[in-house]
């Protein structure tokens, strides 16, 4: 199975180099797609396929704000998305404001970039482990749901209950 990570950003730079230390850093088989814009991202959530990371550019500006106002917007909308902030130099102030405006976690790119991508994915792993059962056992409840819904439409039905 393929794993999707969105990145978000207006710099193609970045995310290059995001999406090549992805492939080259995680034991994971990653797909990594590299969008512009807020509407592509919210266009992309709502399709059928989630992404187990959306990393967002700290440059990242459209009409909508800025990286820091789409974290706050996804962590509104999508309370279980891990969603981590990247930025070209650490700062601990940037990092802080992005961990209140819902970001699970923060990135300095640049150098040793790869070492830091494995570093993430391990900080990761519980969680994207605890959201895949979730999303197992969210799935199973809506078969058990269904077949009990169709057990009572059969017992509705029988000759016994129709007399």
């Amino acid at each position: 199975m393929t794993d999707l990570v969105y990145v978000v950003g207006s710099q193609a730079q970045t995310q290059r180099a995001l999406a090549e230390a992805i492939a080259a850093s995680t034991p994971r088989r990653c797909e990594v797609l590299a969008l512009a814009t807020r509407g592509e991202l919210f266009d992309r959530l709502a399709g059928a396929a989630t992404p187990i990371l959306v990393i967002i550019d700290e440059s990242f500006v459209d009409r909508g704000g800025d990286d820091l106002a789409l974290i706050h917007e996804l962590r509104q909308r999508f309370a279980d998305l891990p969603i981590v902030l990247a930025a070209q130099r650490g700062d601990v102030d940037l990092a802080a404001r992005a961990i209140a405006a819902g970001a699970t976690d923060f990135l300095v790119c640049g150098e040793r970039l790869r070492e830091r991508i494995v570093t993430l994915f391990g900080k990761l792993r519980g969680l994207l482990v605890a959201l895949e059962s979730n999303r197992a056992l969210g799935t199973q409840v809506a078969q058990l749901k269904e077949a009990m819904h169709a057990r009572a439409q059969i017992v509705g039905r029988s000759p016994e209950i129709q007399r």
